[in-house]
């Protein structure tokens, strides 16, 4: 996984694609010939929006986002081994979704930048997780000299969002606010150190507790956790899609392995702990299927899958859980079992579509 973040200089680059639909902050293009879902740009101007809130900030004039070939990454981003790259405020990506590199367009104007480690470990916890390597480096070895290379981008990831648990989103804010990827480690101690009150050197050490997990469990999920809930009837549960590709909230394709991967969300709020029973319904059997994910972070995750075809017991707590659908119609039941679970923290519960095309 590689992204990159340029300077604002683009006398060379090729002019921006026309944007073929625009919403109050973002304008989408492509330069493929790959059809895309609806979702792909109304759910990015939300997530925009919706990121725009959390930090505090006007939402920029709308970010001008271009899916484009795998061949046109060295044209448009400068280098050919780029998943997507961000100048100014235009955002590429090889991905019809890339919230990545819409996080860096948000944070960017508004003077959140800080050192590379923490640009891209912000960027990488408000991402989609959809594509993530789980090489766990020397949080030291990041933050001090930040390569491009998965691993690199993983473990910083990690690291920000373990600030945010311990500390709080604002001194992260206000750290990133009060450095540059310029200022060296030094500098950039001596600003966290007061911003902080624990030296950057101190957080390594407590960072060594945070458990590794994907960044699928890592990140915070801004629009689906935002999402209107659907209401239980009874003990039962259900949520139903055809996922048309036309539909306003479904997105992609990604790559999923070897497929392609469209999506959409449900939410659902469990009400009180206990076993559900998860049953996932639709034309396509084998990877299809539903993906939960539990709203939080790397202390509690929970990342399970339920096929089409399948049905399984999960201990599940109150909160609220969303479940994403897939593109053919399918249907996702939960139902209440009579036992009740253990006492933990709340879950939240996504599900994942299966293959695309």
């Amino acid at each position: 996984m590689l992204f990159g973040v340029m300077g604002t200089s683009t006398a060379c680059a090729p002019r921006f694609p026309d944007p073929f639909w625009t919403g109050a902050h973002l304008a989408y293009a492509t330069t493929t010939d790959v059809e895309v879902c609806a979702g792909s740009w109304v759910v990015q101007d939300r997530y925009v929006e919706l990121l725009s809130e959390l930090l505090g900030v006007e939402p920029p004039r709308p970010i001008h986002f271009a899916f484009i070939e795998r061949s046109e990454r060295d044209e448009f981003c400068e280098d050919g081994d780029l998943l997507g790259c961000t100048i100014g405020d235009e955002a590429y990506s090889i991905y019809a979704v890339q919230l990545h590199e819409l996080a860096h367009a948000v944070a960017m104007p508004a003077g959140i930048r800080g050192p590379l480690a923490f640009q891209e470990g912000f960027a990488e916890v408000f991402s989609d997780g959809q594509d993530s390597e789980p090489d766990r480096l020397p949080i030291a070895d990041v933050v001090r000299d930040f390569a491009a290379d998965g691993g690199s981008y993983y473990t910083a990831g990690l690291f920000v969002r373990f600030l945010i648990e311990e500390y709080g989103l604002e001194k992260l804010l206000a750290f990133m606010r009060g450095t540059t990827k310029h200022g060296g480690f030094e500098g950039s101690s001596k600003v966290f150190k007061d911003v902080y009150g624990v030296a950057l050197s101190d957080t390594f050490v407590d960072f060594e507790d945070y458990p590794s997990c994907t960044m699928w469990n890592n990140r915070i999920a801004l629009f689906e956790c935002a999402s209107p809930e659907v209401p239980w009837d009874g003990e039962n549960w259900r949520a139903t899609s055809p996922l048309a590709c036309d539909s306003p909230d479904v997105l992609g394709p990604v790559p999923d392995g070897d497929n392609m991967l469209i999506w959409t969300t449900r939410t659902v709020e469990i009400q009180s702990d206990g076993e559900y029973q998860a049953t996932v319904k639709g034309d396509v059997a084998g990877s299809a299927g539903a993906r939960i994910t539990r709203c939080a972070s790397c202390w509690d995750s929970v990342d399970a899958q339920v096929h089409v075809g399948q049905s399984r017991t999960l201990t599940l707590t109150a909160g609220r859980y969303g479940g994403d659908q897939n593109p053919v119609r399918r249907t996702a039941d939960l139902r209440r079992e009579p036992r009740p679970a253990s006492d933990r923290d709340g879950r939240c519960l996504r599900s994942r579509g299966p293959p695309w095309g």
